[in-house]
């Protein structure tokens, strides 16, 4: 199975496996932007397969002939957030000034001999301009002028609290029960008065009113 790095949350349950509901934003806005709500907010990676979405740099051995190659050495490029195998090869995440490249290395010489893939598929541009962003910062480039833009390891955190409140509030759970599943329990336990002068109140009634904006009309069947 091919994984991805997709955000970084808060909690301490482990990260699942989430498989393809069918729907992508692979070009919504130019990036990709993965969401499943059985998936408790963790801080634990959340791992996505390569082909559900547009994040992923998937890389493999350059073919024979191709002997200027610029080799990869992660440690060195940044900070790794996340390195791992399986049957799919090795996936591993780096962030960085750059911002957060997540890859996929089909084959053990990828990383000495690397050559880039991307699929021909609906996604094909914006899969395009994510390995393009990479290859222009590993080789001292300039960066693309049209690279569209990207959803934040901060961004991605806020939207995806954003849409587990939506959840529970799709649920029937009020204020002061999103609050308690997504930020702490306590909040059920707390008095009124203490209640409704808490940022836990504010905060929980902001994310589940984001997430009615981002969700409009969208009935779950």
């Amino acid at each position: 199975m091919s994984a991805i790095i997709a955000t970084f949350c808060c909690g301490a349950v482990p990260a699942a496996i989430p498989r393809s509901c069918g729907r992508r934003s692979g070009t919504d806005g130019g990036y990709s932007f993965v969401h499943n709500p059985d998936i408790p907010i963790t801080r634990k990676p959340v791992i996505w397969r390569r082909e559900d979405t547009t994040r992923i740099i998937s890389l493999t051995d350059a073919p024979r002939g191709f002997t200027d190659l610029r080799s990869l050495d992660f440690e060195a490029m940044g900070r790794v957030l996340f390195d791992s195998e399986d049957d799919a090869g090795r996936s591993i995440t780096v962030t960085g000034s750059f911002g957060t490249f997540s890859f996929l290395l089909d084959d053990p010489a990828a990383a000495k001999r690397p050559a880039v893939v991307i699929p021909l598929d609906p996604h094909y541009r914006s899969r395009w301009y994510e390995a393009g962003r990479f290859v222009s910062h590993h080789l001292g480039f300039r960066l693309p002028s049209r690279v569209p833009p990207v959803i934040t390891p901060f961004r991605s955190l806020y939207l995806i609290r954003c849409l587990h409140a939506y959840d529970l509030h799709r649920a029937g759970a009020d204020e002061r029960r999103i609050a308690a599943v997504l930020i702490n329990p306590r909040a059920l336990t707390m008095s009124w008065n203490e209640w409704c002068d808490h940022t836990w109140r504010r905060t929980a009634k902001d994310w589940r009113d984001e997430g009615i904006v981002n969700c409009p009309g969208f009935t779950g069947e």
